[in-house]
């Protein structure tokens, strides 16, 4: 399907749970490394994944995750680690609320960090919950690490969000993990990892993310 993209990755798959003959893709390698590339946006589909076209977010770089509201099918969210190259700002949430037609960057934490997982809760596609850190290839050397290894939380579908800090750490580490319970939506779980590439420390919530 993407024959004209020799080294597209795709980062992120979504299937509208409301017509699972739609289907979103996003582009770039989540796990980028020195020999990898940028993607170029997020691709739609409507028949199965037989054709694509591209609804936007070129420029982001690479996309890490994309959520479909299962009541409200053009409500989408996507997670973008940014430009695996270079500082921008075009990194962090976006949402669209015309089916991809446009979009607003709604969570932005720096110009060298991004969201690389965001997940729904599955009792409440209201309440989503999107971790970042920093990632960024640069002439000379590399990023992994630096104070943006966060959580945040939105009530509202992505609309606004708030950083979840109760019992986290705050100092600098690595990439984050998220993940809810799919039968108690108020049971989460995260897993940092620390400046040298091993597990941090593993935290629980029992609250929605109020605590850990």
């Amino acid at each position: 399907v993407f024959d004209d993209f020799s080294y597209l990755a795709i980062g992120a798959i979504a299937v509208d749970p409301s017509n699972t003959q739609t289907i979103y893709a996003g582009t770039g390698d989540r796990n980028f490394g020195g020999g990898s590339y940028n993607g170029n946006g997020l691709y739609k589909s409507t028949d199965l994944g037989e054709n694509w076209t591209n609804i936007g977010l070129q420029q982001v770089g690479i996309i890490t995750s994309c959520i479909v509201h299962p009541a409200q099918p053009n409500q989408i969210l996507v997670g973008a680690l940014g430009d695996g190259f270079a500082k921008t700002t075009q990194r962090g949430v976006f949402r669209s609320t015309d089916g991809g037609a446009t979009w607003q960057n709604t969570l932005f934490v720096s110009d060298s960090s991004g969201v690389c997982e965001m997940i729904a809760d599955p009792q409440n596609p209201d309440v989503v919950y999107a971790a970042t850190f920093n990632r960024v290839n640069l002439f000379g050397g590399s990023i992994t690490t630096g104070p943006d290894s966060k959580i945040f939380k939105s009530t509202d579908a992505g609309a606004t969000w708030t950083q979840l800090t109760t019992g986290l750490p705050s100092t600098p580490l690595s990439r984050v993990g998220i993940a809810i319970s799919a039968t108690n939506s108020n049971k989460l779980y995260a897993v940092y990892v620390d400046q040298n590439y091993q597990i941090y420390d593993v935290f629980l919530s029992n609250d929605a993310g109020l605590s850990w």
